[in-house]
């Protein structure tokens, strides 16, 4: 009995090992998560117009106002006696300008004027050389690409008679010279017409005449049969260029 109790226990005892014992439950895996693509970053060129100023060397580059020209042509004595003592001349301008605006610039002109004696009994043997110095201004007409335009100014003008005889040599030197007869400084007024053509950027191609009056004095007009006032008119065909811009 005591044998068959044990038994009966021992089967008791076996489903009950089995339904307690506990099955060790796998562990799950995590899954792998990528790192994400890394983008680089572009920093702005210049920070944002809220946040500060645009640097200088980024902003676009301003036209300059600075003009030149340069000019050939003729110089036409108008006044009587240069008219009958001297011939049509050679005449070159140089100007440097400051534009205010397209259609209104400040000018300071150089001119050179050279006109040979034709009759050497009036004129002393003596060619006449005439450098002017011109501060002026200029105002185009239509803001187109070609327009007419007005200019005219104050300025100074240098006058000289020069023998035309050839060199002389200076004994102290030995070197030769075309002596000065005579030389003097005047005031002078000066205004004319124009017709610009706007060719390419900063480059326009002009045709101008003008009147220059040049206050000689009386005494030095008489040495060389020139007048006073003394009057040319120039005739000239140049450009003017844009200086950077």
């Amino acid at each position: 009995m005591r044998f068959k109790s044990f038994w009966v226990l021992g089967l008791l005892a076996a489903p009950m090992a089995v339904w307690g014992a506990t099955t060790p439950t796998p562990t799950a895996t995590p899954a792998f998560t990528p790192w994400p693509t890394s983008t680089p970053l572009v920093a702005p060129t210049w920070a944002p117009m809220s946040a500060g100023v645009v640097p200088e060397d980024m902003k676009p580059k301003r036209p300059s106002p600075w003009l030149s020209s340069i000019g050939l042509g003729a110089g036409i004595p108008l006044s009587g006696n240069l008219k009958s003592a001297y011939s049509t001349g050679f005449h070159a301008g140089l100007g440097t300008g400051f534009k205010v605006t397209e259609q209104f610039s400040l000018w300071a002109n150089f001119d050179l004027g050279l006109y040979n004696s034709q009759n050497d009994a009036l004129t002393k043997n003596s060619d006449f050389t005439f450098i002017e110095g011109v501060l002026g201004a200029r105002c185009r007409l239509l803001d187109s690409d070609v327009s007419p335009y007005i200019f005219g100014g104050p300025g100074i003008a240098y006058n000289e008679y020069r023998s035309n005889q050839g060199a002389v040599i200076d004994p102290a030197t030995g070197y030769g010279y075309i002596p000065v007869n005579a030389y003097e400084f005047d005031f002078l007024a000066e205004g004319g017409l124009g017709l610009d053509v706007r060719m390419a950027k900063g480059m326009t191609a002009f045709l101008q005449g003008k009147l220059t009056y040049d206050f000689m004095s009386p005494h030095f007009a008489g040495f060389g049969s020139t007048d006073s006032p003394l009057i040319i008119m120039p005739f000239e065909i140049g450009m003017i260029f844009g200086i950077g811009g």
